[in-house]
């Protein structure tokens, strides 16, 4: 009778607490690593292949099985052969004031332009008349729900989108009212956009362009 067989006997008749312990035994015997080879003599490991496990967590006393073995291996990362993990891309340094006012100018001239280029579409009375009573029946409904609402000092829709002007009582209350313009399609279809140019004096009315752009024509 061959040791395997005789084994698979012993194995049959034992309790299911010496089963449990054998097994454990000959995880231990297949997952352990020759003895007498040093670490550094095995073949590095190449990339989509697991690398070999060399002491895996034990809870309790109980040994991993072999199954429980290569889910573990499966999971740890492998390097490329021959190169070492890439380092995460360093941080980027946050913008210093020069940055922030340059891109601050951008946008306001961005947005002047946005205004400039509305002003000078013709006019189409159909489609102008329609909008313009849209905006200015959403516009008063915001005043009505919200604390920092402006007041519409202007509203002109010409072709393809419209402008308004909304004055707030100081460029705080500005900050704190003009998104909601920005944010609320106000019954169209448009891209909105807006930029608060910094006051000299900032306790003084404060006035915001909203620009209304590429509006969907019913």
């Amino acid at each position: 009778m061959s040791h395997v067989h005789r084994f698979s006997s012993l194995l049959r008749v034992a309790s299911p607490a010496a089963v449990g312990v054998a097994a454990a035994v000959i995880s231990s015997f297949v997952l352990a690593p020759k003895v007498g080879r040093p670490a550094s003599a095995s073949a590095p490991a190449t990339a989509g292949e697991a690398r070999p496990l060399a002491a895996l967590p034990t809870s309790a006393g109980v040994i991993p099985t072999a199954e429980r073995a290569s889910t573990v291996q499966a999971a740890l990362p492998v390097a490329p052969s021959g190169r070492a993990p890439a380092s995460p891309p360093a941080a980027r340094p946050p913008p210093d004031a020069a940055e922030i006012e340059a891109e601050r100018g951008r946008l306001i001239a961005e947005q002047r332009e946005r205004i400039a280029r509305l002003d000078a579409e013709p006019l189409d009375d159909a489609w102008s008349s329609g909008a313009t009573e849209t905006l200015r029946a959403e516009m008063a409904r915001v005043a009505e729900d919200f604390e920092h609402a402006g007041k519409v000092e202007r509203l002109s829709c010409r072709t393809s989108g419209c402008v308004a002007t909304l004055e707030f009582a100081s460029f705080a209350e500005a900050q704190a009212g003009y998104m909601r313009y920005v944010t609320n399609a106000l019954g169209m279809r448009c891209a909105q956009s807006a930029a608060l140019d910094v006051p000299e004096d900032a306790t003084q009315p404060f006035q915001v362009d909203i620009a209304f752009t590429d509006c969907a024509r019913r």
